[in-house]
């Protein structure tokens, strides 16, 4: 599920190869309610908890938001009663500021997620993780994160996952959070899912097992 076009990224075709029964998207979903420009989170959360509530059977959903993408332009979110104190620039306090309210809002849609889980009898599983930083570069360069508004690819290791890396969270609803999986890459996260599932695959509990003890 994502509230955009199929055709970025391809996802309509990809999504069908790597298995997904369907794609609900832009075009065969009803329009969300807008947050700033995109759907928002909250509305996505709406429709992930319709769709589940309405199965019988044991389920997988891949939801990919929208609201908190960039560019983080001034005044995204005219109603926001964030403040941002900082000795930067006027345009990087905006966009910081925009950033943070998307940030929040998404915290609160997994909050919501969560308690609704809660009250599920089935066991729920909820992976909750972001593919990359977001784009704010002039703001990383005028605080001293990062010395070129492009991360680099020469940079020492430790600076390298600095600025690349991202939270992850791992919860189910009968056992809390998983806090043992450290530093992964988002290529494991089907290990550790299954894992927590209490499920076995040839391929995401056997191949990626070895592959990840080998890296």
């Amino acid at each position: 599920i994502h509230p955009y076009r199929q055709w970025f990224w391809n996802r309509g075709p990809v999504y069908e190869n790597m298995g997904f029964d369907k794609f609900m998207s832009e075009e065969n979903m009803p329009p969300l309610e807008k947050r700033g420009t995109l759907s928002s989170d909250a509305a996505l959360t709406d429709e992930i908890i319709r769709e589940a509530d309405s199965m019988d059977a044991p389920f997988f959903f891949f939801a990919v938001s929208l609201q908190g993408h960039g560019p983080y332009q001034a005044n995204r979110y005219p109603d926001s009663k964030l403040e941002v104190q900082t000795d930067a620039s006027e345009h990087t306090r905006q966009s910081v500021r925009s950033y943070s309210q998307g940030a929040m809002d998404a915290d609160a849609s997994l909050e919501r997620l969560m308690k609704w889980a809660s009250r599920r009898d089935r066991e729920t599983i909820l992976v909750f993780f972001g593919d990359h930083l977001p784009p704010l570069g002039p703001a990383y360069v005028e605080t001293g994160f990062m010395t070129s508004r492009v991360a680099s690819r020469t940079a020492p290791a430790a600076d390298m996952m600095l600025q690349h890396e991202t939270p992850l969270v791992l919860w189910s609803n009968k056992r809390g959070a998983e806090r043992g999986t450290g530093t992964i890459s988002p290529a494991f996260l089907p290990l550790h899912i299954l894992d927590m599932a209490g499920l076995q695959h040839p391929y995401y509990t056997g191949c990626l097992v070895d592959t990840s003890d080998a890296a």
